[in-house]
C-alpha cells in the first residue's frame, strides 16, 4: 500500500511541476546544439525530488521496515535526504539563472566528498573505503570513489539530451538495482532504488507526450545522478563490483568515450555539445532503431547483474 501511495503522489508532483514551470515560463529554447526545435518546460524534476527528499528522510525516521545491519553501520544516513534536497535546489536554480562549471563542479566535489559518510567504515581502517574495501590506501580510495561519483552525476545529465533518455537510464538502472538489493535483502536501498523507478517511469508520459510536455532539466537530472552514484558505489561496498558496473556501463561508456576523445583533441568537456554516442546514433539511425538496439543491449547487461548476485 505505501508503494502505491508514494507511485500515486510522485505522479502528482509532476503535474505541479509543470504547474509551477509553467506559471514562472521556465522554458528550455532552441539553440545550438540542442535537438528540439521548440520551447519546452524544463526543470520537470523540482518537485518530485523535493518529494523524494521527503520519503526517504521518513524512510529513515519513522518507517517500520527491517533494516540490515549495512544500513545501521551508516554513520550519517540523514545526509541522503539532505544532499538530494541542495542539489535539486541548486540545480533549479541553474536552471533558471546559469551557474558557471567551475561553482557547479566545486559544490558537487564539496557535498560528495560530504557523503561518503553514507557508507559504513571500515573498522580495519576506521574510515570509510568504498570501492577498493583496503586494496589501495584509503587516500587513493576516497579520491577515486568522490571522482566516480560526480562522474555518475554529470554523465546523467549528459545523457538527459533527447527525449525518453532521462527515464530510459533511470528506469533500467534503478529497476536493476532494486532487484538486486531485494535479492541481498538490503531493504532500504530498494525501496531507495523502487522510489527512482516511479520517476523514471513515471516520467515518460511527461517527456514525450504533448498536452504536459516538459523535461526533466537539472534539477531532476543532478539529484537522479548523485542518487544513482550513491546506489551504484553502496553495491560496490557490499561487495558486488561488476555487477555495479555492468548496470550502467552502456550510458558510462558513451559518456566517458566521447569525454575523452573531446580531451585529447584539445576540445572542452565543459560546454554543450552534440559529440555524444547516442545523439549521433539518433542523427544518423532514426529513434526506433537506436532504441531497438539500446533497449536490447540494456536488458543484456542487467540480466548479467542480476545473475552474478544470485
Amino acid at each position: 500500500m505505501i508503494y502505491l501511495l508514494q507511485f500515486i503522489t510522485i505522479l502528482i508532483s509532476f503535474f505541479i511541476s509543470y504547474k509551477i514551470n509553467k506559471s514562472i515560463k521556465n522554458f528550455d529554447k532552441p539553440g545550438k546544439n540542442k535537438i528540439q526545435k521548440i520551447k519546452v518546460l524544463t526543470s520537470g524534476g523540482i518537485v518530485p525530488f523535493i518529494l523524494l527528499a521527503f520519503i526517504i528522510f521518513c524512510s529513515i525516521y519513522f518507517s517500520t521496515s527491517e533494516y540490515s545491519d549495512y544500513y545501521f553501520n551508516i554513520p550519517n544516513i540523514w545526509m541522503a535526504p539532505l544532499s538530494i534536497l541542495i542539489f535539486t535546489l541548486i540545480s533549479f536554480y541553474d536552471d533558471l539563472h546559469y551557474i558557471a562549471f567551475q561553482a557547479r563542479l566545486f559544490l558537487q566535489l564539496s557535498i560528495v566528498y560530504l557523503c561518503v559518510s553514507l557508507l559504513p567504515v571500515n573498522p580495519d581502517f576506521n574510515f570509510q573505503t568504498p570501492i577498493f574495501n583496503g586494496l589501495l590506501p584509503v587516500k587513493i580510495d576516497m579520491i577515486l570513489t568522490i571522482t566516480f561519483w560526480v562522474f555518475i552525476i554529470n554523465s546523467t545529465n549528459f545523457i538527459d539530451g533527447y527525449d525518453g533518455m532521462f527515464s530510459f537510464q533511470i528506469a533500467t538502472c534503478f529497476f536493476a538495482l532494486s532487484i538486486i538489493f531485494f535479492i541481498i535483502n538490503e531493504i532500504f536501498h530498494f525501496q531507495v532504488s523502487l522510489l527512482m523507478v516511479f520517476v523514471g517511469v513515471l516520467f515518460i508520459p511527461f517527456n514525450l507526450g504533448k498536452k504536459f510536455k516538459m523535461y526533466i532539466g537539472d534539477a531532476g537530472s543532478i539529484p537522479a545522478g548523485f542518487i544513482l552514484g550513491w546506489m551504484i558505489i553502496s553495491l560496490i561496498n557490499m561487495g558486488h563490483l561488476l555487477s555495479a558496473l555492468l548496470i550502467n556501463l552502456f550510458f558510462m561508456s558513451d559518456i566517458l568515450i566521447v569525454l575523452l576523445k573531446r580531451i585529447i583533441i584539445k576540445k572542452s568537456i565543459f560546454i554543450r555539445h552534440n559529440d555524444f554516442i547516442f545523439k549521433r546514433s539518433i542523427v544518423k539511425y532514426g529513434v526506433k532503431k537506436y532504441y531497438s538496439i539500446s533497449i536490447f543491449t540494456q536488458i543484456v547487461l542487467i540480466s548479467i547483474s542480476i545473475y552474478l548476485v544470485l
